[in-house]
């Protein structure tokens, strides 16, 4: 479990909408998303994301790009299995004047907890097998 969640080269796999994931330096990864079009506007997910590995957590920052993402897992051994805390939070710079984010916020926001709850979906299954 703290293999999958501390290793981006791991939890890539998860990544259903992403179009490249490479790593910059130790602990420092370059996300690229599938672009998504939406009412004619297209947005591409671009961050580089250094990450803070320890021993029963990780957690991680934006360094730059049009999203911006932090937070931490946090793995712990219990006797009746392994639990795993998951927090995150996201931020979109969206390439549309301020006065058309407001309607395409809810919208953005939508694709973005679609993609954390993918992610999850599918390190659930990763880890089944």
């Amino acid at each position: 479990m703290r293999d999958f969640f501390f290793n981006p080269e791991r939890f890539k796999e998860a990544m259903s909408q992403l179009e490249s994931g490479t790593q910059e330096r130790p602990d420092v990864w370059r996300w690229v998303l599938i672009p998504k079009t939406e009412l004619g506007i297209t947005f591409q997910g671009d961050y580089t994301v250094e990450y803070s590995p320890e021993t029963s957590r990780s957690s991680w920052r934006t360094l730059e790009g049009n999203m911006r993402s932090s937070g931490e897992v946090v793995v712990r051994e219990r006797e009746s299995g392994v639990e795993v805390e998951y927090n995150e939070t996201l931020e979109v710079s969206l390439p549309v004047p301020k006065i058309m984010a407001k309607a395409f916020g809810p919208i953005v926001s939508r694709e973005v907890r679609h993609g954390v709850g993918d992610f999850l979906d599918r390190a659930a299954q990763l880890l089944a097998t």
